[in-house]
């Protein structure tokens, strides 16, 4: 499951007339309104915390989003390059 950190996140709002070349990722940063609250597998506390979107299923979302005791905001991060998650770029060699 990956996560970010909050500086790295636009809120959705903002993101949407971002003009950039780079595909986005969306989302969600949590943070608890409690000093910590276990839901959906994730401990939050009173610092945001980022889970991308496609990494929740919609039962965890939802139940994220409708919590009384969290504080969610949607938004988007420039999608990671495979260099800057460790992956070596493949290279075609043809005889």
């Amino acid at each position: 499951m990956a996560t970010v950190s909050a500086a790295q996140v636009r809120p959705v709002d903002e993101s949407a007339g971002a003009s950039t070349n780079q595909p986005q990722v969306d989302v969600i940063m949590v943070r608890s309104i409690p000093t910590t609250i276990r839901r959906c597998g994730f401990r939050f506390s009173q610092e945001p915390y980022g889970i991308v979107i496609s990494g929740l299923t919609d039962e965890q979302l939802e139940r994220l989003e409708n919590d009384p005791d969290l504080v969610t905001e949607r938004g988007t991060i420039d999608a990671p390059t495979a260099a800057e998650l460790g992956v070596a770029a493949e290279t075609s060699t043809e005889a």
